[in-house]
């Protein structure tokens, strides 16, 4: 899943379900239905109704207007997922204009990368700064 997608899905669905679509999947490549199915592992893993609006926003249609789901979408592994959420949440209070400390404590970051983040750096994964963090950005 490229992460543009993710973060599409994010706000879509909220980092929950996206968490627990990573707990349960994450690293492998699964195919997303067209139409939300009560019995279905997607179902299972996030509930129905946050399934039908994972399927509605992956449906795709082809040339011929037939309806499709979306075939080989890769998971990443709960890790990744964790990072790029702590690294969207330091983006976003980066752009509230909050200071490299805070934002370094509220994501579970170092501030070093909240640097990185601030001048476009690319991260380096797996880093020990970059694990376990505390996402409660709101207080």
């Amino acid at each position: 899943m490229s992460l543009e997608l993710l973060a599409e899905l994010e706000e879509a669905v909220g980092a929950e379900a996206i968490a627990k679509l990573s707990v349960e999947y994450g690293g492998t490549a699964v195919s997303i239905p067209a139409y939300a199915q009560k019995n279905h592992w997607l179902s299972r893993t996030v509930g129905f109704e946050v399934a039908t609006k994972i399927c509605d926003h992956l449906r795709i249609f082809d040339a011929d207007g037939r309806v499709n789901g979306f075939h080989k979408l890769y998971i990443p592994a709960p890790e990744l997922s964790i990072r790029q959420g702590a690294r969207r949440a330091a983006e976003k209070l980066l752009n509230d204009g909050l200071p490299a400390s805070i934002i370094a404590r509220k994501c579970g970051i170092s501030e070093r990368t909240v640097y990185r983040i601030k001048a476009g750096i690319p991260k380096v994964l797996g880093t020990h700064s970059q694990m376990g963090f505390d996402f409660d950005i709101e207080g």
